[in-house]
């Protein structure tokens, strides 16, 4: 990186770094001497006494990122209630206009590199994240109905069930995950796709309800 480039980086993050949220982040959240917590400016950042928000080691969380050359549009939400717990295992970006929201009792668990645009997840059970995944815009990534359904003997059904995204998963713009899925590693969600069924590893789904419709799927 030139020295002109970094003079650069260090002027945006004076400007645009929510200094008081990142220290007030550090004091309330686990994490080792090697972990990073940035939280930029137009971020809403709430996490309840009993939540808990855990950085492994090496690890780092930045909140409401941008481009250099852009300005912060739209807010970023991450919302912790209940004991809900928040686990990052590495790297993880939430984009500006992210939402993340994990319900008393929920656990949302993220890998390395991954990262989420403008999109929302909201927990209530337990939803996973691999390394290397890319999520993108104006995606619903939910592992409950919030409200139950009744089955044919009138019985209600789970109202919520896990989530699994392996490693290296693309979920491109528009798609909804919904409760109980496991998509496995490197596979693609196309756009718009509703998935409510299991993924396999390396392959293309689309549709509503998303189908497999390419296998031996490679992205970079």
């Amino acid at each position: 990186m030139s020295i002109l480039r970094k003079i650069q980086k260090i002027l945006w993050c004076l400007k645009h770094l929510d200094w008081f949220q990142t220290w007030k982040l550090h004091r309330l959240v686990k994490h080792p001497k090697s972990a990073r917590l940035h939280v930029y400016n137009r971020s809403n950042v709430h996490i309840d006494k009993a939540a808990s928000l855990v950085l492994g080691e090496n690890s780092s969380l930045s909140i409401n990122v941008l481009n250099l050359k852009r300005d912060i549009l739209l807010p970023t939400t991450l919302y912790l209630s209940g004991d809900a717990k928040m686990i990052c295992n590495g790297h993880f970006t939430m984009y500006e206009g992210a939402c993340i929201v994990v319900l008393d009792g929920g656990k949302l668990e993220i890998g390395n590199n991954s990262y989420m645009n403008a999109s929302t997840i909201q927990c209530a059970s337990h939803i996973s994240i691999g390394d290397d995944c890319a999520i993108a815009g104006d995606i619903l990534i939910q592992d409950t109905d919030f409200h139950p359904v009744l089955d044919d003997n009138g019985q209600p059904k789970p109202i919520s069930k896990p989530i699994h995204i392996g490693n290296k998963v693309w979920i491109c713009a528009k798609a909804t995950i919904l409760k109980g899925v496991t998509i496995g590693d490197g596979a693609i969600v196309a756009t718009g796709a509703v998935v409510t069924k299991d993924v396999p590893a390396y392959s293309l789904v689309a549709g509503n309800p998303a189908r497999v419709i390419k296998e031996n799927v490679v992205w970079k």
